[in-house]
């Protein structure tokens, strides 16, 4: 974690100033200078002695910092002349010799409280609580040298510094003397202290301490417990812990630093969740990388790409969440750097901003996953233990740590760390072609072109999956050309072919990978702000001002033209109508919060559109600098300045490319009919029939496929139709119990589901005739249109209990198939998540699977016919495969209907093409109706039975034919029943001029078909 305010005082970044040479001293009598000094808390004057050799002293190589050197004398006393010669102090005394110690009186001023004017020198101040000394603050010498501090100060005052071994002695007067011992090399002294609230633990030879200015047993417990687990895991990982002791320490200052021994943490991060769980573990590693192994002058800094991978990357990997943790880094990667700002890793010193972090952390972490999917686990971790060994309070560069791996590997590793460390690209890959040959032995070769689209290719190990119906094999294919075709064997059809599904590559990432964020708006090279309308023109004020600072172009809403949107990235302040809602998608001014929207921008899929609404000018501006720092998220909400929500965008993992057919064809006296097609059906006990659910046609085939069946053999149909819940009310009228209006209006057929019933009666009744059972298969709708819309996490515990109680959500192809509905009806729907959507899709599926199994176990001597649209059951992915799962010597038949050219086998065991039929007459009034219940007329269809009646706009329909009507759903069912040509009378609530409404009655012209072309996809007609 560093600091934006000052430079993290690690050696990793000081090393840049390092002389070449470094050294320790096995002696620990024996450091390059002490550092005697007297503090007294709110008095910003330090006064000291610093000790030295002469030698020292006499080559130029003390230099002053900001403390002002009083006088200079040898142990004996003798008083030498100096001056101030390049901010060095020169010796102007000769003839002694080098060996002897001289002293240096020195006295700095410091602030009374932080100061940030000078970046280079440090925050250091002496307030009459804290003590903060990190900057220049006492004589040193260049580059790694050993010190030893003694202090004097005032006993309740607890101090902290690099330290191996602390002495405190009582000095009497309320003083004391504390001598930090660390001979050890480092560049200068830290100096930290306050009446600290401590606690220490001892573990494997290491004492960890934790420094806060508040009593807090259970933050500082926290802590302990995370470096005790660190300690031990890194010491088997890398190698033994470099020093003796490890510091927490609390500082009031909004900073992270750290340096051998020691981390600070600013008071207003301390207690948030990402500090124990992250930031501190990456401090702690830098004990090898950065504070132990240094990072040399040239050839650029490595050291924090390793110490994010070791810490950040690996507990997330632990986790399970290596993946996620890969596409971040390349998401942020390609959010942040372009040809235009793109620097090489070797050009990497220290983190100044989001493009400095995306190369020298993200960049640098995936080399080393890179190397480390080369050499495997023992040969890497072995090769980094052998590196903070061999390089213990050394320098160590790029060239070294080739030089390591190499000799690990037993390889030569130049062209790697060549290709990594001196280009500022990273490679842009493709697929470009996918084909399949079927063998005699019945396995299939699977031929793939991977394309390098760079102007010199890399030398790549590019990792391929290939899915096939039955399973999926991992390959890899080496690269090192424009071009690279290969080919494998599999023994199931192929289906798909991924390359880098793992994100192991560092690569630029496809559009389908590269999901909208605002890091992608943040980092646009081109980013335009629409500013808010003149009435919330103060409002949202802060934020402009704000935004201007990025780097944001500001544009009037009247100003807006198509051309400016095509060219960047852009966010809409404010609400939004007509085409500017068009572009960021429908949403709501929160009550109380902000909400931030992100999405690709429709007139350019390379840039995002994002929209930012706040309630207030109170909620927008705590939320206001929060922005950036939620980069990989696609929606905010937050309440008085604190996040509610948060949530990604989903993405493709890896560039995916299906696998073209070899071709196929059938003569046509092979073509079967109904009577074959029904003896091959016949021997199978569950038969899918997957429709198309607007077409008659496909309907009437499937009644004729159950009439033929149930003469062979006891035959139950389950129908995607009904739900579960209703399933009493359906055996009911099967039993002639109801009657078809009270079967209708009780199982809610029009409530639950968007489809001409008259599409599926001649099928219920011809079951009703015959005694033939009818099973729900379906999911309540409320449980299931509440995960599309929040996740499974959403449901109450009642509500979960109507899922099965397994839902197997890893189907990657599957998952692949409902992206790419989603993806085409995203912005016609009602859907803002995939994830969920997908959630909702899997518990649906499960849902008719658990009740296809649940009736045959109960009924083994049926056959069932499954009535179901053909999303549900393609490839068999999502009913077959978990009924199978739950039945698995169950013989299942997939039959999809009309499905185009070319045919893939794999797609279903028999495919059927049914004839186009007129859908049957379903009567409507031709209005559009709104409002709570949807009974309030919106608009009348010219020329329709209800214009001829004379429904108006307003008009509250209460009643038809005399029957009482409470919403849409009983208005259907009552049209229902009517007949072609019919008339019907509508009775409604209308207001006269005074506005008082009265109740009138009309008479629709004959019900004839309405065309009227207004219905949204939503979340049922998605994958189907």
């Amino acid at each position: 974690m560093t600091s934006p305010l000052f430079k993290i005082l690690c050696p990793l970044f000081l090393s840049l100033f390092f002389a070449s040479n470094s050294f320790a001293t096995s002696d620990t009598s024996l450091v390059d200078m002490r550092v005697s000094v007297t503090l007294k808390p709110g008095n910003p004057r330090i006064t000291g002695i610093a000790q030295t050799k002469l030698s020292n002293l006499a080559e130029g190589k003390v230099i002053p910092g900001s403390a002002k050197i009083i006088r200079i004398t040898t142990i004996s006393g003798k008083k030498l002349a100096f001056k101030l010669n390049d901010h060095a102090i020169e010796l102007l005394t000769k003839g002694l010799s080098g060996e002897e110690q001289v002293n240096i009186a020195f006295e700095t001023v410091v602030g009374k409280r932080p100061s940030f004017k000078d970046p280079s020198g440090g925050p250091d101040f002496i307030s009459s609580r804290y003590i903060l000394l990190t900057g220049p603050w006492h004589p040193r010498l260049p580059g790694l040298s050993t010190y030893r501090l003694k202090l004097r100060l005032d006993e309740d005052f607890v101090p902290v510094s690099e330290a191996d071994e602390i002495i405190s002695k009582g000095q009497g007067g309320n003083k004391k003397e504390v001598t930090f011992i660390f001979d050890e090399p480092r560049r200068s002294i830290t100096l930290v202290a306050a009446k600290f609230f401590k606690k220490e633990l001892k573990t494997n030879g290491v004492t960890l301490s934790v420094y806060l200015l508040q009593e807090r047993q259970e933050l500082a417990d926290k802590f302990l417990g995370t470096l005790a687990k660190a300690v031990a895991s890194y010491d088997k990982l890398i190698s033994p812990y470099p020093f003796r002791r490890f510091q927490v320490v609390e500082t009031p200052l909004p900073v992270g630093v750290t340096v051998p021994t020691i981390t600070l943490l600013g008071s207003q991060i301390i207690d948030k969740p990402f500090v124990a769980d992250v930031s501190l573990i990456h401090e702690f590693v830098h004990s090898w990388f950065g504070n132990s192994v240094f990072v040399a002058p040239q050839g650029g800094n490595w050291c924090e790409g390793l110490t994010t991978y070791m810490a950040d990357y690996l507990n997330q990997e632990k986790a399970g969440k290596g993946l996620e943790y890969r596409h971040d880094i390349l998401a942020d990667y390609k959010s942040y750097v372009h040809p235009s700002n793109a620097f090489p890793l070797s050009q990497f010193q220290f983190r100044f901003d989001r493009v400095s972090k995306a190369i020298g952390y993200g960049k640098c972490a995936m080399v080393f996953h890179m190397l480390r999917k080369m050499a495997g686990d023992e040969t890497f971790f072995g090769a980094l233990s052998s590196l903070s060994k061999e390089y213990r309070f050394k320098q160590a560069s790029w060239d070294d740590i080739q030089r390591v791996f190499s000799k690990a590997m037993q390889r030569d590793l130049s062209a790697f760390f060549k290709q990594w460390l001196s280009r500022k690209d990273v490679p842009h890959l493709a697929l470009e072609g996918a084909t399949e040959e079927k063998q005699e032995d019945g396995s299939f070769k699977v031929k793939i072109t991977i394309v390098q689209k760079n102007e010199q290719p890399y030398e790549l190990d590019v990792p391929v999956r290939i899915l096939t119906s039955t399973s999926s094999k991992t390959f890899t294919v080496k690269t090192k050309g424009f071009k690279t075709t290969s080919e494998f064997s599999v023994s199931g059809w192929p289906r798909l072919v991924v390359i880098d599904p793992g994100f192991n590559i560092m690569r630029d990432l496809a559009l389908e990978e590269f999901p909208p964020s605002l890091a992608r708006l943040f980092g646009a090279e081109k980013r335009f702000l629409i500013l808010p309308s003149k009435e919330e023109k103060d409002l949202y004020a802060p934020m402009v001002s704000f935004l201007k600072t990025k780097g944001f172009d500001l544009i009037e809403r009247d100003k807006l033209k198509h051309e400016m949107l095509k060219e960047g990235s852009f966010l809409v302040l404010g609400t939004t109508s007509g085409r500017l809602e068009a572009f960021t998608g429908k949403s709501q001014v929160p009550e109380n919060g902000v909400v931030v929207k992100v999405r690709n921008n429709p007139l350019n899929p390379h840039q995002v559109a994002a929209s930012l609404k706040a309630s207030s000018r109170k909620e927008l501006e705590p939320v206001i600098h929060k922005l950036p720092h939620y980069g990989k998220y696609a929606f905010l909400k937050f309440q008085h300045g604190l996040i509610q929500e948060k949530s990604s965008a989903g993405y493709e993992k890896g560039l995916a490319l299906e696998v073209t057919p070899e071709v196929s064809g059938i003569f046509s006296q092979k073509i079967d009919f109904m009577d074959s097609i029904i003896q091959g059906l016949d021997k199978y006990q569950v038969i899918y029939l997957g429709e198309k659910h607007d077409q008659e046609g496909i309907h009437q085939v499937q009644l004729k496929i159950i009439e033929a069946l149930s003469r062979k053999a006891p035959l139950a149909v389950g129908m995607e139709m009904f739900q579960r819940p209703f399933q009493n009310i359906i055996d009911d009228y099967m039993a002639g119990r109801i009657d078809e209006k009270q079967f209708l209006d009780k199982t809610q057929y029009f409530k639950r589901w968007a489809f001409n019933y008259h599409f599926y009666r001649p099928i219920v009744e011809f079951c009703k005739a015959k005694g033939i059972p009818l099973v729900a298969l379906n999911l309540r709708t409320e449980v299931s249109k509440k995960i599309a819309r929040s996740g499974l996490s959403s449901l109450s515990p009642e509500e979960r209990k109507e899922l099965p109680e397994e839902l197997n959500l890893e189907n990657e192809l599957y998952k692949r198939y409902l992206r790419q509905i989603y993806s085409a009806h995203q912005d016609e729907g009602e859907l803002d998540d995939f994830d969920h959507f997908y959630q909702a899709q899997i518990a649906w599926d499960e849902t008719m699977a658990q009740s296809i199994a649940d009736y045959l176990e109960n009924h083994p001597d049926r056959k069932m016919v499954i009535i179901v649209g053909g999303g549900h059951v393609e490839y068999g992915y999502g009913i077959p495969s978990r009924v199978k799962r739950r039945m698995p010597h169950l013989r299942q038949a997939i039959s999809l209907f009309n499905q185009p050219a070319p045919l893939d086998p794999s797609m279903a065991d028999l495919f059927l093409y049914a004839p186009e039929v007129k859908e049957p007459f379903l009567p409507k009034l031709g209005v559009v109706l709104v409002g709570e219940n949807k009974l309030t007329v919106e608009a009348v269809v010219p020329d329709s039975p209800a214009a001829k009646a004379g429904l108006k706009k307003g008009d509250v329909i209460t009643a038809l034919d005399g029957n009482p009507v409470k919403d849409i759903y009983d208005l259907k069912l009552e049209l229902f029943f009517k007949k072609k040509g019919e008339q019907a009378k509508i009775t409604v609530l209308r207001k006269d001029k005074s506005g008082v409404s009265k109740e009138i009655e009309l008479v629709s012209g004959p019900l004839v078909p309405v065309e009227w072309n207004r219905m949204k996809l939503g979340f049922h007609h998605m994958g189907k």
